[in-house]
């Protein structure tokens, strides 16, 4: 093992780390001391979050069919009024429309 002089510790460096891990040291046991002492955890959902949560539950209350709106093509279809042109198909299919 070569051990050269641009390797070398300063006392100061030592003394830094020390200092850091005590820190870290102590955080690690107020958490665990929360847990033991009744301390509660919290979650937070951010304003997207809850955003995308309100509209999936109206996504998920909103009826899967429109009634009234399968109906009156229903009668379209069977009347003979409904004549979609290919290219309107199209764009439908590819989400265009």
């Amino acid at each position: 093992m070569d051990i050269s002089s641009r390797s070398r510790v300063e006392p100061g460096q030592v003394r830094d780390l020390s200092q850091t891990q005590a820190v870290d040291q102590e955080r690690r046991r107020a958490r665990s001391a929360n847990r033991y002492e009744g301390g509660s955890d919290e979650a937070v959902i951010s304003d997207p979050g809850q955003l995308i949560s309100k509209l999936s539950e109206a996504v998920r209350q909103a009826p899967d069919v429109r009634e009234e709106k399968v109906a009156a093509l229903k009668e379209l279809i069977q009347s003979g009024g409904y004549n979609p042109s290919p290219a309107d198909i199209a764009k439908a299919i590819l989400g265009r429309g």
